[in-house]
């Protein structure tokens, strides 16, 4: 081997060693715990708090054990993950959220449905049956359409979201579900139009 051979090789190996020491930046996020929550259904949560649902049917309803208003325990999957989500992601197979399956995901800031669901999608941080015009899950910063897509806020909608604290619901909204704001010791104002015409159960208790 030459002398400019050596040369250029010494070149190389000195360019992969600087590449090598270069910290990637961006990275994917990692999973960090998975399970199921539905015949059909898996969960997955990554590090970056972002828990996805996907499959195929219906997610299971979640059974709300209370002792009093303020102190409540689920049997969801990934309840004793609660405080590390602060995002979820419904994907197109999902055909039917369960009840108070994200009861005390008090970080929750985000969420969305992918765009090929045909049950339901997602605006302004809300999950909304698209044929039912029902909001069936909302977060601490939630702002509910205004364009007519919801005519009822679901029951447990906002059960248990401590974090939200002021809302509007628009004069497109004809119904709030039972127990729809449960539990939302944050909320300090919301605004009911006229158009309202039943009010459920518990639909406000504890706030």
């Amino acid at each position: 081997m030459n002398k400019i051979s050596i040369k250029l090789l010494s070149l190389v190996l000195s360019l992969v060693l600087l590449i090598s020491a270069i910290p990637v930046s961006g990275s994917a996020a990692e999973i960090v715990d998975s399970g199921t929550c539905g015949d059909n259904l898996t969960w997955t949560l990554d590090s970056d708090g972002l828990l996805t649902i996907s499959g195929t049917g219906k997610l299971y309803n979640s059974t709300l054990i209370s002792y009093e208003y303020n102190k409540i325990e689920s049997d969801s999957p990934f309840y004793r993950l609660r405080e590390s989500i602060s995002g979820v992601k419904i994907e197109n197979g999902v055909t039917s959220i369960g009840f108070g399956m994200f009861y005390g995901c008090t970080e929750l800031s985000e969420i969305t449905v992918s765009s090929g669901n045909t049950v339901y999608h997602s605006q302004g941080n809300c999950i909304i049956n698209t044929n039912e015009k029902t909001l069936v899950l909302g977060c601490k910063t939630s702002e509910i359409p205004n364009d007519g897509s919801v005519t009822s806020i679901g029951d447990f909608a906002f059960f248990g979201c401590t974090g939200l604290t002021g809302i509007t619901i628009p004069d497109s909204v004809v119904s709030i579900g039972d127990d729809a704001f449960f539990g939302c010791t944050g909320l300090t104002g919301i605004t009911i139009p006229d158009r309202v015409e039943s009010i459920d159960n518990g639909a406000f208790y504890g706030c």
